[in-house]
């Protein structure tokens, strides 16, 4: 989990709290939620995002694989 601090204009942040405090939800769920729903309803949904990020990982792992470090035996320590 990343930790964000960033600066919001008061009256966002205002209303912010009083939507949050409205729906029975902490701010920092309001603003998961709200990003969540941002990705899932532009540039792909969020499931494309999820999907482009494992594909990442896979390829790095299996480059990690395929290196000539990585089928090297590891040298004994004297």
């Amino acid at each position: 989990m990343k930790q964000y601090m960033m600066d919001f204009p008061d009256e966002l942040h205002t209303l912010a709290k009083v939507h949050a405090a409205a729906k029975g939800i902490t701010l920092r769920e309001l603003i998961i939620q709200s990003v969540q729903e941002y990705l899932e309803t532009h540039d792909g949904g969020w499931s494309a995002l999820e999907n482009a990020v494992k594909r990442n990982r896979q390829q790095r792992k299996a480059n990690r694989k395929s290196s000539p470090q990585a089928r090297q035996p590891r040298a004994e320590k004297m």
